[in-house]
């Protein structure tokens, strides 16, 4: 009988960076400070939907660096980002399973 490699388990990685929120009219942008990324822009309709595509860009973002053995920066706290009025930091945070 073969015992289950205990090397083979992989661990959970967990990711979290802030966002920027900009508010304008009738759209707003997000951007990472910390990452170079190109802001988006969404329709103010899809402030719900817009969480899954922070996580989503920083997360391929996140990706290629891991592949492609890219240092990744040391993420900004909340309280550090010099926020305009119409601006509001969130942290997104993505986790998964790495080697």
């Amino acid at each position: 009988m073969t015992k289950p490699n205990e090397d083979a388990r992989q661990k959970e990685l967990v990711f979290e960076y802030p966002a920027v929120y900009t508010l304008e009219q009738e759209y707003f942008t997000i951007h990472f400070p910390d990452l170079p990324v190109e802001p988006f822009i969404l329709q103010r309709e899809q402030m719900a939907e817009s969480f899954e595509a922070a996580a989503d860009v920083m997360g391929n973002y996140i990706s290629e660096c891991l592949l492609f053995g890219t240092p990744l920066p040391q993420p900004t706290s909340l309280s550090a980002l010099a926020l305009e009025k119409n601006q509001k930091g969130v942290m997104i945070k993505i986790s998964g399973e790495g080697a």
